[in-house]
This record gives structure tokens, C-alpha cells and sequence, in this order.
């Protein structure tokens, strides 16, 4: 079976239209809570989501952990994420996953 290529959502698949076609699954940070404000918000095709189980109320940590568990699980071979401080703690937590940091107008590929 083929490793996937997964993606945070927000501001990473929402505002990045050419990862796209590359990507298999979305990890977000976001809790079931608000799903349909996420759901609202879906730019391009849709893709499976793995939402985060708790409210990470803004705690970073928690919702790298949820990304990380999810990654190691699926045993992704790249995430793309935006935040930089998310990313840093990813590639320790997901040392077999390739974490891509995307920015405002560009994706380091």
C-alpha cells in the first residue's frame, strides 16, 4: 500500500491549490466542535479528515500531538503544514514522514 501524503488545513490545503492533487488526507488541529465551520470553508476536491478528538483550546502541543499520532498511524510520507513552530516539533514526533513547510503565497517543495 502507498505511503500517503497528508496536509493541515488551514492555511495550508485551504490556501494552497497546488497540493491539491497531491495530497491523500487532511490532519487538522480542529475539533469535532467545529466541523461544519470547517466543512464551509472546503476549497477543491474533497479529501478524507482526521479532526482532532479533543478542543486543543489553542494549545499548541495538543494539536501537534493529535497530528503526529495521526501521521505515525497512517505512516505518511510528507505533511505539508504552515505553522513553523508545528512543523519543527513534527519532524522530531515524525521522524519517517517528510514535513513540508508551505507559506503565504509559495510551498517548499
Amino acid at each position: 500500500m502507498k505511503r500517503p501524503i497528508a496536509s493541515d488545513f488551514d492555511g495550508t490545503f485551504d490556501s494552497h491549490p497546488e497540493i491539491w492533487s497531491q495530497t491523500d488526507v487532511i490532519i487538522t488541529g480542529n475539533y469535532w466542535g467545529k466541523y461544519e465551520d470547517v466543512m464551509s470553508r472546503w476549497p477543491g476536491p474533497k479529501k478524507p479528515i482526521y479532526f482532532c478528538p479533543i478542543d486543543p483550546d489553542e494549545d499548541m502541543m495538543k494539536v501537534v500531538a493529535h497530528k503526529a499520532d495521526v501521521i505515525n498511524k497512517l505512516k505518511a510520507r510528507k505533511f505539508y503544514e504552515d505553522q513553523s513552530e508545528q512543523a519543527t516539533v513534527l519532524k522530531i514526533m515524525c521522524p519517517e514522514c517528510e514535513i513540508i513547510l508551505v507559506k503565504e503565497g509559495a510551498t517548499f517543495i
